[in-house]
């Protein structure tokens, strides 16, 4: 369950991307209403990265047994082709993704260092090497997941758009709000979810935001209390950066014998901007 959950949760930070934003430098009213995204534009190449860490310790009768989970999924998407409703083509390549697991080495992503050409149509994302080789199981599920949206728009600009922050003041949201932005985590249960407005430069508007969801299956619990920042594109509704912190907590029960979990994630993202021209 732990598994599943770190690497539903790394996908926080590989929203769906958009061109960069304008250079900030004119303060903004300490109020902030955001509107309508401006549109993708062809030739816009987003580098990214995420870098996510779990620190751990389960305690047991039989002594303390520390325990750290890792995984980085680096990658560059450059919009190729759009409409008037969004993105119809783009072309995805993965650096080296690695994953570390509590009981075992790195191991590299099943999307590691290739390239991906994405055709969004009527019936849906259509995933393809580039190099012609036969897209996996395992290899379709992860582009799917990080790219799906990227025509529609991804569901938190759904979520922001509309709503009026005013700057210092925490505005609380349901449950289903955090799920209707960020997705299904692994069928964890949020309880509670908010935003504040910290301040604004320009088209860059910063966050803080404070998450708490929980899971119980069988004996087991385990409970996820996150706080973070956030730097958000305030015309094209796309997070810059992003921070995730907070205490991982829970209960098992294996073989007969009980055991608590005790950690930390951290988990960093972040999103720089280029245009390339090709003939």
């Amino acid at each position: 369950m732990l598994h599943k959950l770190v690497l539903a949760l790394a996908l926080v930070v590989a929203w769906s991307v958009s061109p960069a934003p304008a250079s900030a430098g004119k303060k903004k009213p300490a109020t902030l209403k955001l509107k309508k995204a401006a549109p993708l534009a062809a030739g816009t190449v987003v580098d990214v990265t995420s870098d996510m860490k779990l620190d751990m310790t389960i305690k047991t009768s039989q002594g303390d047994f520390p325990m750290s989970m890792t995984k980085q999924a680096p990658y560059s998407l450059e919009i190729v082709a759009t409409d008037d409703l969004g993105v119809t083509k783009a072309r995805v390549t993965y650096g080296k993704v690695s994953e570390t697991q509590p009981m075992g080495k790195a191991t590299a992503g099943p999307t590691s260092e290739k390239t991906y050409v994405l055709d969004y149509g009527a019936s849906g994302l259509k995933v393809t090497r580039e190099d012609g080789a036969e897209v996996s199981a395992d290899e379709l599920e992860a582009v799917q997941k990080e790219h799906a949206e990227l025509r529609s728009g991804a569901k938190l600009r759904k979520l922001m758009i509309g709503r009026t922050f005013k700057q210092g003041k925490t505005v609380k949201l349901k449950a289903a709000d955090f799920e209707a932005a960020f997705g299904d985590v692994d069928d964890m249960d949020v309880t509670a979810f908010s935003l504040r407005l910290d301040g604004v430069d320009g088209d860059v508007a910063t966050f803080h935001y404070e998450v708490t969801m929980g899971k119980t299956e069988d004996k087991n619990t385990m409970t996820i209390a996150a706080a973070g920042d956030l730097t958000l594109d305030t015309a094209r509704i796309i997070p810059l950066t992003m921070t995730f912190d907070g205490p991982v907590t829970g209960k098992m029960e294996q073989g007969g014998q009980s055991m608590t979990v005790d950690g930390q994630m951290h988990m960093t993202g972040t999103r720089t901007y280029r245009t390339v021209a090709r003939k």
